[in-house]
């Protein structure tokens, strides 16, 4: 029964939805109008109601057969910025060129979304054939795919719209909410890391020589190679392969049953925060979650940019099948590495403060950060960050 009243539902939406398009305000007024003549008409004396009725119908089946005679060659081109983030207000253009050989005024742009997203509506005005003309819109992003464009025209009574589809799909990368936070300092030495990392700057312990390069602000003095530097004529430094440097991680919690958890949602904006506001000149950071299984993804020093860390979050949804143990497992597997941690959880059970007080046993210094609706999260630890839905930045910018 549910089923059956959901594809009702389904139906009666997309019936609506070609209705909205196919019909201009005054074509839903004259719609409006027949339907109250027709009850009017029901009493056979009052003849106004039949002209009203006979006219008005008639009205809206010339505008329906002119809207058949809509005939243009046009092309349209989204021009979309890489990424968008949530929360900010995304622009972007849509160029719309007119090669029918004369003019077309009075168009109306409407994009179409894969999802339930309502159509943007713009008028369009290709002043002269050939010319392309660049529209903005406004739009409040959530995970915006689009699939094609809708260029209508109204009649010449503009009571219906003739419909023209473009086919354009695209869609665009939204990035995590981010909020302003201070670099957290775990305050871990360096920790030994096997055959080095490739790539890896020139901060570190190991005095294994790899080779010669050209100096970079702020490489030590000790590293310059003056018998290069006095033979190229420019600064040369000695490059060394780094085997003891910071490693931190950043543990995000995605275990929840819940499909859009605000909580979740929240969490990601707090890790991604934490993740841009990590320095990663001298230290490389570890983004460890658990999705189809669990995952690590390393930036920093070389490795990797935090722009890619953003892009990982910003695909991240939530576990449901994994036990938190397994996270806390990845996590544990890798603790002789890492200098430090940093933890976004959902709730603080016992499998959390168990994942905590292990890192804290193995001496692994530990940040922890609880997302939770207001009012939940009375009863932590001192030392445990809150940060409330709906007040994430206030938590993150009292550290």
């Amino acid at each position: 029964m549910k089923r059956l009243l959901y594809r009702w539902f389904r139906a009666a939406s997309s019936f609506q939805h070609r209705l909205d398009r196919r019909f201009t305000r005054a074509g839903w007024l004259a719609l409006g109008v027949v339907g109250a003549a027709a009850v009017i008409g029901l009493d056979t004396n009052r003849t106004v109601g039949h002209q009203v009725f006979t006219l008005v119908l008639a009205l809206l089946a010339f505008s329906t057969a002119a809207s058949f005679a809509f005939r243009a060659r046009l092309s349209a081109r989204r021009i979309l910025p890489r990424f968008a983030s949530v929360g900010v207000t995304l622009t972007y253009r849509v160029a719309i060129r007119n090669a029918s050989g004369r003019r077309q005024a009075g168009l109306v742009l409407l994009e179409e979304f894969a999802d339930s997203h309502p159509s943007l509506e713009e008028f369009v005005t290709a002043r002269e054939p050939g010319e392309e003309r660049r529209n903005w819109f406004d739009r409040k992003v959530g995970y915006p795919r689009w699939t094609w464009h809708t260029i209508a025209r109204p009649d010449p009574l503009g009571l219906v719209q003739a419909l023209m589809t473009i086919p354009l799909p695209q869609s665009l990368l939204v990035l995590p909410k981010r909020y302003p936070v201070r670099p957290i300092r775990l305050l871990g030495p360096r920790k030994y890391q096997p055959g080095g990392v490739a790539l890896a700057s020139s901060i570190g312990e190991s005095d294994e020589f790899i080779s010669l390069r050209d100096y970079r602000p702020g490489d030590p003095l000790r590293r310059i190679h003056w018998r290069s530097w006095a033979r190229v004529g420019r600064p040369v430094v000695k490059e060394y392969q780094d085997e003891f440097f910071v490693r931190n991680a950043l543990v995000l919690d995605t275990f929840t049953a819940v499909d859009g958890d605000p909580v979740f949602e929240e969490a990601v904006s707090a890790a991604a925060s934490i993740a841009i506001s990590t320095d990663t000149q001298e230290s490389l950071l570890d983004l460890m979650f658990v999705g189809p299984e669990a995952y690590c993804f390393t930036a920093g020093r070389g490795l990797g940019h935090l722009d890619q860390l953003l892009e990982v979050l910003a695909c991240v949804g939530p576990c449901r099948d994994k036990p938190f143990r397994s996270l806390h497992r990845s996590v544990i597997d890798r603790h002789t590495a890492l200098s430090g941690c940093v933890c976004v959880l959902l709730s603080w059970d016992d499998a959390r403060q168990d994942l905590v007080r292990n890192l804290e046993s193995l001496g692994t210094p530990t940040e922890v950060f609880v997302v939770g609706e207001p009012g939940t999260l009375e009863g932590l630890p001192h030392n445990v960050h809150r940060l409330e839905v709906g007040r994430v930045g206030e938590g993150l910018a009292r550290l």
